[in-house]
């Protein structure tokens, strides 16, 4: 279960959200978070850093990032 600050904030990210649950992604996987520093920008991060499907991103125009972790392999997440 995702906490408070982990769920949509706005209008924009709700309809991000409903887009990604529309093409078969669990709400409950789906995190809204928060870069830390002077733009505290937002991001996607699905099922702790697994990728979301290539044609949704592009759909949705979201940006993806991923970054390797010696511990998980890669971790993707989403700006927009």
């Amino acid at each position: 279960m995702r906490r408070e600050g982990e769920m949509p904030q706005d209008m924009t990210e709700q309809s991000i959200e409903n887009a990604l649950v529309e093409s078969g992604l669990d709400r409950e996987d789906i995190e809204f978070r928060t870069i830390m520093g002077p733009n505290n920008t937002r991001y996607i991060r699905y099922r702790y850093w697994r990728p979301i499907d290539t044609q949704v991103v592009q759909e949705l125009g979201l940006i993806e990032d991923a970054d390797w972790d010696d511990d998980c392999g890669y971790r993707y997440s989403y700006t927009y």
